[in-house]
């Protein structure tokens, strides 16, 4: 299945993980969208960023990944299909600059509109993102992905810290309680 598709989140809902962790990205009429990339070169060959594409322009795109072909999917298809399978979702909002001043409100908004903002996660790699989720909805455990090192832990107003596989210390997974 192509990344951040349907048919990735309905392959990864059979092994029954605690989260399947999505990317959302904002259209230029605010239509959110899951994908990884603003960019459409990495899985659909143009060069075209969401951010200034229609949700139309944006419904219209093929995707292929390793031989599959498949469409993007609006935030809330994502979140029906995985209400349908029982899957709880890490949403990570991505910034690229250009969203509207309402994208974090409406994914918070959708998130409740379906009755999942306390089964599901939204993370960033933006700090004031994340901040603004914990503002509009602290019911929503909101979290940072700390990819640069250099951040204070101590910084009040965040749920949780994500940290990629690659930058966990070995000495430091000796140590701790993993589950």
């Amino acid at each position: 299945a192509v990344e951040n598709t349907l048919g990735s989140l309905e392959a990864a809902a059979v092994f029954k993980p605690d989260y399947v962790e999505l990317d959302v990205v904002e259209s230029a009429d605010g239509e959110m969208f899951v994908i990884h990339d603003n960019n459409l070169m990495r899985l659909a060959g143009l060069n075209k960023n969401i951010h200034e594409m229609s949700k139309d322009a944006v419904k219209a795109v093929v995707l292929k990944q390793n031989g599959v072909e498949s469409h993007i999917s609006t935030l809330s298809e994502f979140v029906d299909k995985a209400i349908e399978l029982d899957q709880n979702l890490n949403v990570e909002i991505k910034i690229c600059g250009k969203e509207s001043t309402d994208y974090v409100g409406n994914v918070v908004n959708l998130l409740r509109s379906k009755n999942v903002e306390r089964k599901y996660l939204i993370q960033s790699l933006d700090w004031n993102t994340v901040l603004k989720v914990n503002e509009l909805a602290p019911e929503i455990s909101a979290g940072f992905i700390a990819m640069n090192k250099a951040f204070d832990i101590n910084n009040a107003g965040i749920d949780f810290i994500s940290i990629p596989s690659y930058d966990v210390a070995k000495d430091l997974l000796s140590h701790a309680d993993v589950t």
